[in-house]
């Protein structure tokens, strides 16, 4: 019996409506979804023909429509024609205002078959512009998710662009300039509670490198764009 978590996976069965097993009661702990096409994105195998089912947040079971046996207070969704695949990520997501990500942003992840996405500037530093987040707003937001008060995808929360300062305007927060600014600032975000580092192009070179020795020292990754300074 093959097990996963049901976020992994997303059913691409639009306009499905499901219907009752019987006259036994239907209850939303096990569903099934049958007579689906799976397709195997590891080796392109298609399987068609086949049923999942799911017991709370667990795939329990897939396999042959004709072989499962469907229990009387399932859900059942038929999916004839319709496809199954892993759920995907949106390994460069960005967010906008709390209201426009609520309701609009994360909502059509899920409909496009985005389970997970990696967002990547997801805290900013006062003051903020409207169209963005600070972390606690991000993980606000994710812990909805995850209580099944929003529709949305899980996400990985970068924090604020690191770039480089102006002349004259070098800081620890938002702008270091030298390796000393770069491994402070690794400190101060993960105080902040982000998940990852994000880098931008005007960081300079020496702040890079401090940056990204004390990131690997304490564990937390560094992503984004590769600085100008370190491509000369």
């Amino acid at each position: 019996m093959r097990k996963m978590l049901t976020e992994l996976l997303v059913a691409l069965i639009l306009g499905i409506v499901p219907t009752q097993n019987s006259a036994a009661e239907t209850s939303g702990d096990t569903i099934a979804i049958t007579d689906v096409t799976i397709i195997d994105v590891v080796d392109g195998t298609i399987s068609n023909n086949m049923t999942l089912i799911i017991e709370g947040n667990i795939i329990s079971e897939i396999g042959a429509t004709i072989a499962v046996e469907i229990l009387k207070h399932a859900k059942i969704v038929r999916a004839t024609g319709k496809y199954v695949i892993p759920g995907l990520w949106d390994m460069h997501a960005h967010t906008s205002s709390e209201a426009n990500t609520r309701g609009i942003i994360y909502p059509l992840f899920i409909a496009n078959g985005i389970t997970g996405i990696r967002v990547m500037s997801a805290d900013c530093f006062e003051p903020c512009w409207e169209l963005t987040l600070n972390i606690e707003q991000s993980k606000k937001i994710q812990e909805d998710v995850r209580e099944g008060k929003l529709i949305g995808p899980r996400a990985i929360l970068a924090s604020t662009y690191i770039r480089g300062a102006k002349p004259g305007d070098s800081s620890t927060v938002k702008a270091p300039g030298t390796k000393e600014h770069g491994k402070e600032l690794v400190h101060l975000l993960m105080d902040r509670g982000v998940d990852f580092i994000k880098i931008y192009d005007e960081l300079p070179r020496e702040a890079y490198f401090g940056i990204a020795e004390e990131a690997n020292k304490q564990g937390i990754p560094f992503a984004g764009h590769t600085p100008v300074a370190e491509k000369a």
